[in-house]
């Protein structure tokens, strides 16, 4: 397992080595209940190889939403519109910090999401080759948060149609994300 590597080459992680043996003990275990090996050889096998905890998933509902995100503007003006498209699309934070406003439509009420940011040794990237094919995607943005995507994609100027938004002077949604959480001290 040490060695173990993907078809492209590169290193298998932690979570996909757990699963390899896990798949390995359960084979083995079968061929030895049906008499096909003397012995099983993976009970030997680590059941731990630096894979991740599964994390416990919380879905709030619309008026935490709402509350989170009034919460937010209090403390840095502009971060509760970012909770808000975060909450409403399933956008990750390493996606809506990534998104140029050339990615935003908010006639047809959609988002590309086509690159993504990463941080590595207190390096910003943002990347355009994603994990998946499935990652490249686009996403609705629903009714409830498009005066959030109004005031955060228009370069410092309120969207007519959405008159309410708060304006994020100057920023596409990616650098008021950035830009507030470097101001709270979070790293994209």
């Amino acid at each position: 397992m040490r060695g173990l590597t993907l078809q492209d080459g590169s290193q298998a992680s932690g979570g996909t080595k757990s699963t390899v043996a896990a798949v390995l003990r359960r084979l083995f275990a079968w061929a030895r209940e049906e008499r096909i090996i003397p012995a099983n050889p993976a009970l030997e096998l680590r059941t731990g190889w630096g894979s991740s905890v599964r994390r416990r998933v919380l879905i709030p509902s619309i008026p935490q939403v709402l509350r989170l995100a009034e919460a937010l503007d209090h403390f840095k003006p502009g971060l509760g519109d970012v909770a808000m498209l975060m909450a409403f699309t399933g956008l990750r934070w390493e996606e809506a910090v990534a998104v140029p406003v050339e990615n935003v439509d908010l006639d047809g009420q959609w988002i590309t999401v086509d690159r993504t940011a990463s941080e590595s040794g207190g390096k910003h990237d943002i990347r355009t080759d994603l994990k998946t094919r499935a990652a490249e995607r686009v996403v609705a943005i629903p009714d409830i948060a498009c005066p959030q995507c109004g005031a955060s994609s228009t370069a410092g100027q309120k969207d007519a149609r959405y008159p309410q938004a708060s304006s994020t002077a100057g920023w596409s949604m990616g650098n008021a994300a950035a830009t507030s959480a470097t101001r709270c001290g979070a790293a994209i």
